[in-house]
C-alpha cells in the first residue's frame, strides 16, 4: 500500500468512518481508559510498542495522528520529514499531520509513533478495527482508550510485563487483575 497522508480533515473522517470520536481524550471516546507512565529507559519502550503493534494491532492498518510538536527542534523534523520524503510526500508535518500506514508496514509505524515519544511531541495512534486507540503524551504518558474488555486485559498485561507505573484511569473495575 505505502504510507499515505492525511490532513486533518481527512484524519477525522477516517476515524469517524472506524467508530472512532477524534483526539478520544478530549471528546470521551472508549469505554475503557488507562494512563501509564512510559518507561524511562528506551528498550522497554520499543518493547511495549512492539507488544502493543503485534498483539492488539496484528494486520489492522494504522494512523498515526500528530497533535502537538510545539517543542520541536530542526533535527526532529529532518528526521520526520526524510521519512515523509522517502515515501514520496512532499507536504510539511503541519499541512498532513496523519500518517496511514498499511497492514505490512509495523516497523514504519513503530517508528513513526516511536519518534513521537523520543521527541517529546504528542500523536494518536488507531486501528482501523476500531477498538482502541493510544495517546503519546509528549513522551511522557501512554493513554489507553478501548471498547472491549479483552483488548484492555491485553494493554494491562503488557503494562505489567513493562512494569508502566498506572497514572489513572476507568478500566480495571471489571478486571480481576
Amino acid at each position: 500500500m505505502g504510507m499515505k497522508f492525511l490532513t486533518d480533515q481527512e484524519v477525522g473522517d477516517w476515524v469517524a468512518e472506524r467508530g472512532f470520536l477524534l483526539d478520544p481524550y478530549r471528546s470521551g471516546w472508549g469505554k475503557h481508559f488507562l494512563q501509564f507512565a512510559l518507561p524511562e529507559d528506551w528498550g522497554s519502550v520499543q518493547g511495549l510498542l512492539r507488544g502493543f503493534f503485534e498483539v492488539i494491532f496484528d494486520g489492522e492498518e494504522l494512523m498515526i495522528h500528530f497533535t502537538d510538536w510545539s517543542t520541536y527542534r530542526e533535527s526532529e523534523m529532518i528526521a520526520i520529514q526524510g521519512i515523509r520524503k522517502g515515501s514520496g510526500e512532499d507536504s510539511w508535518l503541519i499541512e498532513k499531520p496523519g500518517h496511514l500506514i498499511g497492514p505490512n508496514e509495523i516497523e514504519l509505524g513503530m517508528t513513526l509513533f516511536g519518534l513521537g515519544i523520543i521527541f517529546g511531541w504528542s500523536c494518536y495512534l488507531y486501528g482501523s478495527g476500531g477498538r482502541v486507540a493510544l495517546l503519546n503524551w509528549e513522551g511522557a504518558l501512554l493513554d489507553f482508550f478501548g471498547e472491549r474488555e479483552e483488548e484492555l486485559e491485553i494493554f494491562y498485561g503488557l503494562a505489567r510485563e513493562f512494569r508502566l507505573e498506572e497514572r489513572g484511569g476507568s478500566g480495571f473495575d471489571a478486571l480481576s487483575v
